[in-house]
């Protein structure tokens, strides 16, 4: 049963189509396009990766940043912070940002 009044009803389907097929997302075309060969049969996919070994042997440091990135992962963010924030965090920063100093 519904605990209020905007919950989901049990046995009603609010998207009887379901998601979107991912292949009309640009992520989705962008991923069939690379899998697509060119006149030789080669794959986009591998000719763009050899495209930017190649730019990273001649010391590009963007293809050298973007090699590293998907072989290791990014590089670890430290975020530091004063002092300590007790009781709801979004209160807390919404009155550190106050322009009335409420």
């Amino acid at each position: 049963m519904a605990k209020n009044a905007t919950s989901f009803k049990p046995g009603i389907v609010t998207n009887p189509n379901g998601r979107p097929k991912r292949d009309w997302t640009v992520a989705g075309l962008i991923e069939a396009a690379m899998e697509e060969s060119d006149k030789t049969g080669v794959p986009y996919k591998k000719i763009v990766y050899t495209k930017l070994v190649e730019m990273a042997r001649k010391g590009d440091i963007m293809a050298i940043r973007e090699i590293s990135n998907r072989l290791d992962g990014l590089p670890e963010q430290k975020i530091k912070h004063s002092g300590e924030i007790k009781g709801n965090t979004i209160q807390y920063i919404e009155s550190r940002h106050d322009p009335e100093g409420k």
